[in-house]
């Protein structure tokens, strides 16, 4: 009688069944291990969504060379527009988390704030994966990851440790024994520093440091700037356009601007106005804000002078030919459209 696959012998010793045993044993362990290292460390450059033989690639390799501290990131979108609730929140969440900040913290009295973010910077602590992973460690701690994948946690009196153990299947497996053994375990840590007052549990006040461990964590931008701020660095009043014109001449002002603003349309700013703006009064009101929708509505005499300020560009410029008006070239659609606003 033939012997089933499994059970005849091995040459080491014992049968097929238990050298497969043994091989799945040592491997997959190795298998999970290396799986999460390879996705632990793999990086989203943008530079390597761009294809190598594009011109930008080359540039954008060529400035690292010699500029590599100066990137910087864009953030753009419709509703990136002046007055825009959504664009000033947006801005300013930007802001607290750059070291320009910095200035605000200190003028403000909030030097344990400062501190705080000063050490994050040193350890590199950031949020992981959108969650703080509470009370993994049963100590109702919260946790950020620093430089090396190092981890720490915060507990609720705001004191601040390194965690002693080590994310890896050896102390993964001894955390999870204890665990189904004894009910806990508990994470041990090295003491860091504290920040805050301590909790107020009569008045349900939590640490702040605790209650939001983002003031700990570390500035991932040196600065933010709007386009609009940029814009006002170009053509405002002690902008690089107007550095050697006379600040009195309300022409060379206008003209400053406009330039400053035709030099950032397609970097910067999308076209103005929109290509969906004819210079009719309607279409106006769809291509304003909320707040000068309010204003032209509040008056007919800005309709009146809208038709007026048309009428005279049409006759003066296009020959009488509205037509040409709705045609014109963006350079001239936005000067059109200053001196609209201008006047």
């Amino acid at each position: 009688m033939v012997k089933p696959f499994f059970s005849r012998k091995f040459p080491i010793g014992g049968n097929v069944a238990v050298a497969i045993l043994v091989v799945v044993a040592f491997t997959v362990p190795l298998i999970a291990r290396s799986a999460k290292l390879g996705m632990e460390n793999i990086t989203n450059n943008v530079a390597d969504w761009l294809p190598g033989h594009y011109p930008e690639t080359k540039d954008l390799k060529e400035f690292r060379q010699y500029f590599y501290g100066d990137q910087f990131v864009v953030v753009s979108g419709p509703w990136c527009k002046e007055g825009n609730p959504q664009f000033n929140s947006l801005r300013q969440k930007l802001r607290e988390e750059s070291l320009e900040y910095e200035k605000v913290l200190s003028d403000s009295g909030r030097d344990e704030e400062l501190r705080a973010h000063r050490l994050g910077d040193e350890l590199g602590l950031m949020k992981r994966n959108g969650t703080y992973h509470q009370d993994w460690g049963q100590r109702q701690e919260k946790w950020l990851q620093g430089k090396d994948k190092q981890w720490y946690f915060i507990d609720r009196q705001g004191n601040l440790f390194r965690w002693k153990g080590q994310n890896n299947v050896v102390e993964g497996t001894q955390r999870w024994m204890e665990r189904n053994a004894n009910g806990r375990n508990e994470a041990d840590g090295v003491f860091i520093d504290q920040f805050g007052p301590p909790p107020n549990l009569n008045k349900g006040e939590e640490n702040p440091f605790y209650k939001d461990p983002l003031k700990l964590c570390c500035r991932p931008f040196k600065s933010v700037v709007s386009g609009l701020e940029v814009l006002e660095q170009i053509g405002g009043k002690n902008g690089t356009l107007r550095i050697s014109a006379n600040e009195s001449d309300e022409k060379s002002a206008f003209d400053a601007w406009i330039e400053a603003n035709q030099r950032l349309t397609g970097a910067l700013f999308g076209q103005t106005p929109e290509k969906s703006f004819n210079w009719s009064w309607s279409s106006l009101l769809k291509h304003v804000d909320e707040e000068r929708w309010k204003l032209l509505q509040s008056n007919p005499i800005h309709r009146e002078r809208f038709e007026a300020f048309v009428s005279d560009i049409v006759e003066k410029e296009y020959e009488g030919d509205r037509s040409k008006l709705t045609a014109a070239n963006q350079k001239d659609r936005l000067r059109l459209w200053y001196r609209l606003w201008y006047q």
